[in-house]
């Protein structure tokens, strides 16, 4: 076999072995799941996710900050809730509300939740909109499942 045949499969053999080492902010599919792993690794980046986001999977270091905007509006009396907070590995940071730039009555806007990365650890981070008054009223639903790297 020619050195540069041998050279050219050993790269190959290596792609095989390590398929997982994605570079930062890559997809990809998570082995044994359906979700989509997205891999951030460089500290101090903020990871910005809106509702088509709901169902991934991160995977983050410790001391980053994930920003969850969704639209919201609260005259109808909906609003997004916290279900579950990912509590130790995650904590809420920030819960502003950002008014429409629509001046009309009843105009929503968007609920922004921004959480950071507190430890290492895997969390669930469950949101509801629904009726404060009424929880069986939810009407839509976001999830992110973090895995903290130590």
């Amino acid at each position: 076999m020619r050195r540069g045949n041998a050279v050219l499969l050993t790269f190959l053999g290596v792609l095989l072995i390590f398929p997982l080492s994605a570079p930062c902010g890559s997809s990809q599919m998570q082995p044994g799941g359906s979700e989509n792993l997205t891999v951030f690794r460089k500290r101090g980046k903020l990871i910005e996710l809106k509702i088509h986001d709901s169902g991934r999977a991160l995977s983050v270091l410790p001391q980053q900050t994930i920003r969850v905007s969704l639209s919201e509006n609260p005259t109808t009396g909906y609003r997004w809730q916290i279900l579950e907070n990912g509590s130790p590995v995650l904590k809420l940071a920030n819960d502003t509300f950002q008014k429409s730039p629509s001046t009309g009555v009843g105009a929503g806007g968007t609920r922004v939740l921004e959480f950071h990365t507190e430890t290492a650890g895997t969390a669930t981070l469950r949101l509801g909109y629904a009726r404060a008054s009424d929880p069986a009223s939810q009407k839509n639903e976001f999830v992110l499942h973090v895995q903290v790297a130590p």
